[in-house]
């Protein structure tokens, strides 16, 4: 029944990833963590094995959507570069400092995870603005591309999610790139954001009961990466049909819903 759980959570979180550019965090820590809180971890342990493991699955959803972006020859490799190489290297930095030290604490956390949440709603909620014919295609300013990285790499690093909250809404204001290109160009920036502390994680050594690699648990790991492998160019084909009012509603409610899980876990 576990298996079955978490494989539809991949399906469902890389779904969601395809269709905005979002890496599907906003679906996978919640569940993660309550799996790892199930297995005794102390909290600590509990924080950083949930971002490590969310980490893997944001990749494996920016892997899969940038990979349908190639068989379309809608990837741009210049802006993409620009934007994950320094936002990659940030997230390693502070990445690092959280899987080896013990600063980074449930509660804080908690917090994060809250403020990002209410970014997203908010991200979807907002009018669009209208169309400037920029496209992804076209070179975007490398300083104000790579600041974005920065940022972005940032949010990924302390809330395991893919920095899509953040990428988006600015590559919106920024650069005048509509919601479906803004998320498309998010997709293909998330990987480089998750690699680096990824590989942090992979390396640190951990406490876990489960079969694992550093912080990264197997049996845990796998059923649901299967979902988002499948279902994230899915979730590309769906969003490029779908009218993007419908996409901006439909995951402000999904997004309000676990905002309010998240103010419980966080009074109680």
């Amino acid at each position: 029944m576990e298996i079955v759980i978490l494989l539809i959570i991949g399906v469902v979180g890389g779904f969601l990833a395809g269709m905005l550019g979002v890496g599907g965090g906003i679906i996978f820590i919640p569940i993660l963590t309550y799996f790892f809180e199930k297995e005794g971890l102390p909290a600590a342990d509990v924080v950083k094995a949930t971002l490590a493991n969310s980490l893997f699955l944001v990749l494996g959803s920016g892997v899969s959507g940038t990979l349908r972006q190639l068989s379309d020859k809608s990837l741009n490799w210049m802006n993409t570069l620009v934007i994950g190489l320094p936002g990659g290297a940030i997230s390693y930095l502070i990445s690092q400092s959280i899987a080896t030290g013990d600063w980074y604490k449930p509660f804080i956390f908690q917090l994060v995870f809250l403020v990002f949440l209410k970014l997203s709603i908010l991200k979807m909620l907002l009018p669009n603005k209208k169309e400037s014919g920029v496209s992804i295609s076209d070179k975007l300013p490398t300083g104000k591309a790579a600041l974005v990285g920065v940022l972005a790499g940032s949010v990924v690093a302390i809330s395991g999610l893919g920095g899509g909250i953040v990428m988006v809404p600015l590559f919106q204001w920024l650069f005048k790139l509509d919601f479906k290109q803004s998320s498309r160009l998010s997709l293909s920036v998330i990987p480089l954001l998750a690699i680096f502390p990824l590989v942090q994680y992979l390396s640190t050594q951990s406490a876990l009961n489960l079969p694992h690699t550093g912080f990264i648990a197997w049996s845990i790991l796998l059923p649901t990466l299967i979902g988002v492998l499948i279902f994230a160019p899915i979730g590309i084909k769906v969003s490029r049909r779908t009218p993007t009012p419908v996409l901006r509603i439909t995951f402000a409610l999904l997004t309000i819903i676990i905002l309010i899980k998240t103010l419980y876990a966080i009074l109680h």
